[in-house]
């Protein structure tokens, strides 16, 4: 999905336009005039477009066309090329990368997947002119402000998952292992985007790139909300690390008692087996063998042995 608009600072008039080579190219020459577009999936003649019209340097169209581009902010005559992730939720954590181009009177953005925030401030098209009106920066921090926001909630839910299986792990010792290991690879997809994309965040704080004085500030209350999803997920993993802790010495402890209670019935049925072997050799000259009360005799010792032990185990407490 292809979405172009044009703002007219006279008039602070808000349109929305096809795309088109000339009509690109005819935009960015009027004065008082700014420009978004926003692209989805771009196809290689958008891209062509931007190279033609924008003078987008071709490595640049590379990596837009890439889902994989580390989080990065660069300079380019003309423009800045910026690149964030937002984290998505649906089943697992998924990083979609945003690629941001920043000129004197135009902005790009594009995705190679969809993002449900910027369908929502698409769709509020007084909200885009109020934004366009204070400058393409607001417009900037508006997408990422959003994006930063968002990750609350998908931490949260992982909180909320880690508090479940802590409660489980110690009260039944259910097995849980898969859903420990799930959330420790989530967690660390999250701070392979959020740690890099804090430093990004912070060199626009200073007024880097294309960050007007006025919109510094704004910049700066989305590096307070990235700091603290940064330290929450270190945090998470250091209750991962605990419960992951609780889980195999709940595991060990499991463990334990079963080698004791099999251990208890090795040590009861020892001696019987060794009264069982005794008589079992067939020696002609047994005297219990001809004994008429010789069999009633060896299921008692057999039976005693295991009772007196049994006893002298439970005085232990051993079993």
């Amino acid at each position: 999905m292809t979405t172009l608009f044009s703002y007219e600072r006279k008039g602070a008039t808000l349109r929305e336009h096809k795309l088109s080579k000339q009509l690109l190219s005819s935009l960015l020459k009027r004065r008082g005039t700014l420009i978004w577009l926003d692209l989805e999936r771009p196809s290689s003649e958008e891209l062509h477009i931007l190279q033609e019209v924008l003078a987008i340097h071709p490595l640049v169209c590379e990596d837009m066309s890439h889902s994989k581009t580390r989080a990065k902010l660069e300079s380019y005559p003309g423009y800045h090329y910026l690149i964030l992730y937002a984290l998505t939720h649906a089943k697992d954590i998924e990083p979609v990368k945003m690629d941001y181009l920043v000129g004197k009177n135009f902005l790009v953005t594009s995705r190679l997947k969809p993002l449900e925030s910027v369908h929502r401030l698409i769709d509020h098209r007084e909200r885009i002119g109020l934004l366009m009106g204070k400058g393409l920066d607001f417009l900037v921090h508006a997408i990422v402000d959003t994006e930063t926001d968002n990750l609350f909630p998908l931490l949260e839910k992982l909180d909320d998952r880690l508090d479940e299986i802590e409660e489980v792990i110690l009260t039944s010792g259910a097995e849980h292992l898969d859903d420990i290991l799930s959330i420790k690879k989530e967690l660390l997809k999250a701070r392979r985007i959020i740690w890099p994309q804090r430093e990004i965040i912070m060199q626009l704080t200073k007024g880097n790139g294309f960050i007007t004085a006025e919109a510094v500030v704004y910049y700066r209350d989305v590096y307070d909300h990235i700091i603290r999803v940064a330290e929450a997920v270190d945090t998470y993993r250091d209750i991962l690390a605990s419960t992951m802790e609780a889980y195999l010495s709940v595991q060990s402890n499991r463990l334990n008692e079963i080698m004791k209670v099999l251990t208890i019935f090795a040590s009861i049925l020892m001696p019987m087996t060794l009264i069982t072997g005794i008589y079992g050799m067939n020696f002609k000259f047994m005297p219990e063998l001809t004994w008429p009360y010789g069999y009633a005799f060896a299921l008692t010792l057999i039976a005693g042995t295991g009772i007196v032990l049994l006893i002298w185990f439970r005085k232990k407490g051993w079993a």
